[in-house]
């Protein structure tokens, strides 16, 4: 199983702007969602987590160390694929985290799919 991840362009939030939804079709597993963030000038990246039938997918937001940012709270969407997915029913893990600081991790979304 791998995961694919893509931002999408980030703005400022106009609020409570946090959550994740999924999908599940053939052998894959689609995310969506959007992460609350300190400023909008965030990079995003996903990790991968399995254990049994539970998948967690952390999503990590990151300052841009090279952007030029408007100090207001962020909203970032983003995309996370779960490829070569083994038919069956799991249970679907999404966490946001902020390293560095001083947010805490949110949960986005906890749900079950069936994987065909």
């Amino acid at each position: 199983m791998k995961l694919e991840f893509q931002q999408g362009q980030g703005g400022s939030a106009s609020g409570g702007e946090q959550g994740a939804t999924a999908t599940a079709g053939s052998a894959q597993i689609a995310i969506r969602g959007t992460m609350q963030t300190p400023n909008p000038c965030y990079k995003l990246s996903g990790e991968l987590q399995q254990q049994g039938q539970t998948l967690s997918v952390r999503v990590v937001g990151r300052a841009d160390p090279d952007a030029m940012c408007i100090q207001s709270i962020g909203s970032v969407p983003y995309t996370a694929t779960l490829r070569d997915v083994a038919p069956g029913t799991y249970t679907v893990r999404v966490i946001h985290t902020y390293p560095g600081t001083g947010w805490d991790a949110a949960a986005a979304l906890e749900t079950q799919v069936t994987v065909r």
